[in-house]
């Protein structure tokens, strides 16, 4: 990334480091989240955290950052851009995640339409399981194996385990985790405004 963003400002210097080509695109000023946007978060972080911590997608949302940036007429990326871009960044995300998944669950877009529907960031497997089986009985859903399916979702990170508040598993930070049926559901962060969750 460093090597990327230091070739938009020029083709012909060395390369800079990470932490000194970021704040040459991106405004040292904190991201305000939380409650009442009382803590605050680095610009990175709160990409990161809507990020699978592919190389493709830091590039996507630095795209419509830097295009969101450019149509204010602003010359460097602020804090407020990353929150208007989220909901753009969060689509582009589903799209990868249902063209990545659409060969092994053909029916991937009913299926993430059961998250929808929940409306939650943090479920039950029965919460889930409720809804799959309304949607398998209506002849919109498909497939009939709810636990193939939250397998596969937990598989491609759509979905990951809570087994305390603040203590989640996704495969995408960890390639040997493993499903577990015993835990909570929680959806990937990235995935929330495309699935309507917040």
């Amino acid at each position: 990334m460093a090597f990327r963003l230091s070739r938009t400002i020029s083709v012909s210097e060395i390369p800079h480091t990470f932490s000194n080509i970021w704040y040459e695109v991106f405004e040292q000023r904190p991201i305000m989240v939380g409650h009442e946007k009382r803590k605050s978060m680095d610009s990175f972080d709160y990409m990161t955290l809507s990020t699978q911590l592919r190389p493709r997608d830091y590039v996507r949302y630095i795209q419509e950052c830097a295009k969101h940036t450019l149509e204010v007429g602003r010359d460097k990326i602020n804090p407020d851009t990353l929150l208007v871009v989220d909901k753009a960044f969060s689509n582009y995300l589903r799209n990868e995640l249902v063209d990545e998944m659409h060969g092994v669950l053909p029916d991937i877009q009913e299926i993430l339409s059961v998250i929808s529907e929940i409306r939650k960031w943090l479920f039950t497997i029965q919460e889930f399981k409720t809804i799959f089986q309304q949607r398998v009985e209506n002849g919109t859903i498909k497939s009939k194996d709810a636990d193939f399916v939250l397998k596969t979702l937990f598989h491609f990170s759509v979905i990951g385990n809570q087994n305390r508040p603040g203590i989640t598993f996704f495969r995408y930070r960890n390639k040997e985790a493993r499903f577990n049926f015993k835990e909570q559901l929680v959806v990937h962060r990235g995935l929330f405004k495309a699935l309507q969750i917040i």
